[in-house]
């Protein structure tokens, strides 16, 4: 007799498989839901703050800021936290960045937004997916101004790629749009495109090399486009569109470009960018143009135009600070021992930048005369004293 399967057998068998694929379709479902619940709570992340409400005293006037690391704040513990090297080593605490100054030295008269953090870090910026959806947001994540929007880069982040600061900046100006328009906003980019040693040796060879010449059209471009950007929502705005500086000037390079020969092609050269801003603002009185080599020559001088050889001196700051064109952390030195601006060069050239808003735009900020400039560094001098022990 030949045996037969009882018939109970194949549809629990049957059973047991719809029953396993109906587990695994919930599980799957389930999985995408909580990758969607964690997709849309990312989103709501946007690192603008614009949840919470801030007064404003419309007497005062808004500044904004667009650039690279020469604006960058020193005091971000998210960019330089404490377990990592910072700005001024030992002497971070009184290591100020040009808008730190600004916001301390005229904080009557000036607003540069709420410090605070802001925008999301670069795990969470999810920028091609924000994009897609025509979301505002901010990034990257900097502890600083809330109209701060500067942070290393070169010219083309001025206005494209996903930290794009042109736009992020008229978003909050967007907030304010009265206020703004009496506002100001710094435009300072272009050493990290064409100014580095690469680039500058092209230049003192040639100071029409095509390819640098080009570069440096398209930085024209893009401080171009971020103007235009922030006039078509904010017409009344006034834009300060910083040169660029002869960095054979930084000690780093002092060693390089020798020659009278070499030094005049070098500054021929950067002419293309400081001559391309400075007919920008010829052409329109919402903008002006910050000189940043005549102001470094008018503090430090510049290389010997015969022999390309440095040749500085000090800057005086009161009766007792001698401030000289190397690096090192203390206050006597005018770059940090990083490479940026030191303390008393942001003071310096805070003092110039207001002079030139005043001059230009007619705004009603007070100068900051020497005596001022001195009693801030000094204020700095005896912290540094402090942090390091005592005498100098």
């Amino acid at each position: 007799m030949v045996p037969t399967s009882r018939p109970s057998e194949v549809p629990l068998v049957t059973r047991e498989r719809g029953k396993g694929k109906l587990i695994l379709l919930v599980v799957s479902l389930l999985a995408v839901l909580m990758l969607l619940i964690g997709l849309v709570a990312a989103l709501m992340q946007d690192g603008r703050r614009t949840g919470e409400r801030r007064d404003v005293v419309t007497s005062t006037v808004p500044f904004g800021m667009l650039g690279d690391s020469d604006t960058a704040c020193y005091q971000d513990s998210i960019a330089f936290p404490a377990n990592g090297p910072q700005p001024g080593g030992k002497f971070q605490a009184i290591t100020l960045q040009w808008p730190e100054v600004l916001a301390r030295i005229r904080d009557h008269q000036v607003d540069l937004g709420e410090w605070a953090v802001w925008g999301v870090p670069a795990w969470l910026s999810l920028a091609r997916v924000r994009d897609g959806l025509g979301l505002n947001w901010r990034g990257p994540q900097r502890e600083t101004y809330q109209h701060n929007l500067a942070w290393p880069s070169t010219c083309d982040s001025l206005t494209e790629g996903a930290w794009r600061q042109a736009q992020r900046l008229v978003d909050v100006m967007d907030e304010q749009p009265s206020w703004w328009r009496n506002g100001v906003v710094v435009v300072r980019s272009g050493v990290n495109s064409f100014g580095k040693a690469k680039t500058l040796d092209v230049l003192a060879r040639d100071p029409d090399d095509p390819a640098v010449v080009e570069v440096i059209a398209s930085c024209v471009s893009h401080v171009r486009d971020a103007v235009r950007l922030i006039h078509s929502r904010h017409p009344e705005t006034r834009v300060v569109l910083v040169g660029i500086l002869n960095n054979s000037d930084w000690p780093t390079y002092f060693s390089r470009w020798q020659s009278g020969a070499e030094q005049r092609n070098l500054n021929r050269g950067l002419d293309h960018y400081d001559a391309a801003l400075r007919a920008m603002a010829d052409g329109d009185r919402r903008l002006a143009f910050f000189d940043d080599r005549a102001w470094f020559a008018k503090h430090w001088g510049r290389r010997n135009p015969d022999t390309g050889m440095p040749d500085y001196h000090a800057a005086r700051i009161g009766k007792g600070l001698s401030v000289f064109n190397t690096m090192g952390d203390s206050l006597d030195h005018a770059v940090l021992a990083n490479g940026h601006a030191g303390l008393v060069w942001n003071v310096l050239w805070v003092q110039e930048l207001t002079q030139l808003v005043r001059a230009q735009f007619g705004l009603l900020i007070d100068a900051i005369p020497d005596a001022e400039v001195a009693r801030f560094v000094e204020e700095r001098v005896a912290e540094m004293d402090r942090l390091r022990g005592g005498g100098r």
